[in-house]
C-alpha cells in the first residue's frame, strides 16, 4: 500500500512500468480517467485537486490496512474522520461504525446501530442546512447533494458495491429490467409513488425529531 500511494503521488504513467503486474491495470484506469476527468472542466485547472484526491483516498486506505493488520479497532470519531475519504462499507475487513461504537461505549449492536441512524439523520440536517446557505454555484451544491444521496442509498443495507446480492442488486434490476406499467395499471403506479412519497416523508420527519448526537462530531 506505502507503494502505491508513492506512484500515486508522482502521477507519471512511466511509473507504472516499476509496479507489480497486479497494479498496473489499476494504475494506469486512475491516470487516464483523472486527466480526462480534468480535460473536461472548461479551461479550469483541477488536476492537482484531482490528484490530491487519489492521494488522499489511497492514505485513508492505509489506515483501514494498518488497523485490520494491526488488530485495532478505531473510536467511532476515529473511524469518522478517515471514512470521510475512504467511504463507509460492509465488506468485513476493518471494524465499521456500528462495530466502533460498540467497543468504545460497551454496549449492544442494537443500540450502536440506533445511535449510527440518529448520527445519520443528523448529518442529513446539517447537509441540507449547509445547502441551504451555500453561496457556491447550485450546480455544484446538487452535485455535492446527489453524491451524498447515492452514497447512502448504496450502503443504507450494507455493502452495495462489494457484493452481488442484497438490496442494492434488486433496486438495479427493478430500474434497468423491469418495465413500469402504464397502460392498464397506471393507478397502481399512482399508488406506489404516493405510497413512496409517504414513507420518504415518514422518514424526513424521523430525520427532524432525531436527537443530535452528532454534535459532538461537527464540533
Amino acid at each position: 500500500m506505502r507503494v502505491r500511494v508513492a506512484y500515486y503521488t508522482q502521477w507519471n504513467l512511466k511509473a507504472n512500468e516499476d509496479l507489480p503486474e497486479y497494479m498496473k491495470p489499476i494504475y494506469s484506469a486512475m491516470f487516464t480517467f483523472g486527466n480526462e476527468l480534468a480535460d473536461q472542466n472548461y479551461g479550469l485547472n483541477t488536476l492537482p485537486l484531482i490528484k490530491k484526491e487519489w492521494e488522499n483516498l489511497c492514505k485513508s486506505y492505509m489506515v483501514e490496512a494498518r488497523w485490520f493488520y494491526g488488530g485495532y479497532t478505531p473510536t467511532l470519531e476515529e473511524y469518522l474522520k478517515n471514512a470521510w475519504t475512504s467511504a463507509e462499507s460492509e465488506r468485513g475487513d476493518v471494524a465499521k461504525s456500528v462495530h466502533c461504537y460498540m467497543e468504545e461505549k460497551g454496549i449492544s449492536e442494537g443500540e450502536a446501530q440506533e445511535y449510527i441512524k440518529g448520527f445519520i439523520c443528523y448529518s442529513w440536517k446539517k447537509i441540507s442546512e449547509e445547502s441551504a446557505k451555500a453561496t457556491i454555484p447550485k450546480s455544484i451544491v446538487n452535485m455535492s447533494l446527489n453524491m451524498a444521496r447515492t452514497a447512502h442509498c448504496i450502503f443504507q443495507h450494507g455493502d452495495g458495491i462489494g457484493t452481488s446480492v442484497g438490496v442494492t442488486k434488486d433496486r438495479l434490476v427493478s430500474l434497468i429490467t423491469n418495465p413500469i406499467p402504464i397502460d392498464d395499471d397506471d393507478h397502481h403506479v399512482i399508488f406506489m409513488l404516493h405510497n413512496n412519497l409517504l414513507r420518504v416523508k415518514f422518514d424526513f420527519n424521523n430525520c427532524i425529531a432525531a436527537p443530535n448526537v452528532g454534535e459532538h462530531v461537527f464540533a
